[in-house]
């Protein structure tokens, strides 16, 4: 499968598409630090600066679309600028959805906040009703995968309409669902060999040591990382998150050629 990485921060979608076996074809983002990064870890990968610029025609052809739309206005953490999906940086939303419309690809990933549930999913899933498009979403917590920070994001899969296989959760449900939350788990027991960290820690270090063990910076680097660097891990998705919703949709496309 061929993934094109919308809002791409460090790539994380792309890093767990890697391990799947998935191809990183194009990515989007705008931080010119982040476009360094992208381009020395996909090479063969177009890159597109700003997403209110980049033209459908332009979009290699990809099975799989994520999406980590800025949640500046949904997050409740902005106590004074909180204001809904619409918002000037959390609008970007449409953009991906306005593309979608164009390229029709087989599935789109929304990640962001939890509270997206009560400051606009209403809007998301009314665009992509509007351009033919069911979706499924859920909750997951980095901790439920086994990783020793809660991190909890919301994940929204659509896909066009007529291609589910029945009514009610597809991605997120079954048995294939539940064994890969397994694997999940016990690869995060492989990587996090420590107890969590203790009452009031900011998790920081805990971070930095799943980028280390997922992304193979060296232990002795990593205390070196800069701010900007720090602030796009904090910004990013958790790998075992990334991981476990491509494996899901990754095992949807199969079933679904399948006909079962």
């Amino acid at each position: 499968m061929r993934l094109i990485d919308f809002f791409a921060g460090i790539g994380m979608f792309s890093r767990a598409g890697h391990e799947l076996g998935m191809q990183t074809v194009a990515w989007v983002e705008i931080e010119p630090f982040l476009q360094t990064y992208l381009r020395r870890h996909y090479p063969e990968a177009k890159g597109f600066s700003d997403i209110g610029r980049t033209a459908p025609q332009k979009l290699p052809a990809a099975e799989v679309w994520t999406a980590g739309f800025p949640c500046q206005d949904i997050s409740v953490a902005n106590v004074k600028g909180r204001t809904n999906i619409n918002g000037t940086r959390s609008g970007l939303y449409q953009k991906t959805v306005d593309l979608a419309g164009h390229c029709r690809p087989a599935y789109l990933v929304f990640e962001n906040t939890p509270a997206i549930r009560v400051a606009g999913l209403d809007q998301l899933l009314l665009s992509l009703a509007q351009i033919g498009y069911d979706a499924e979403w859920t909750t997951i917590s980095a901790g439920e995968l086994g990783a020793p920070i809660y991190r909890e994001r919301f994940f929204l899969v659509a896909s066009p309409s007529g291609q589910r296989l029945s009514e009610g959760l597809e991605v997120f449900a079954g048995e294939f669902a539940e064994s890969w939350r397994k694997e999940m788990q016990a690869r995060a027991k492989g990587w996090y060999p420590l107890q969590p960290p203790p009452s009031g820690s900011d998790g920081y270090e805990v971070w930095r040591d799943a980028i280390v063990a997922a992304g193979g910076l060296a232990h002795d680097a990593a205390p070196e990382l800069s701010a900007g660097r720090f602030k796009a891990l904090g910004n990013s998705v958790h790998w075992l998150q990334a991981l476990y919703v491509l494996g899901c949709v990754q095992n949807h496309y199969h079933r679904t050629k399948q006909g079962v």
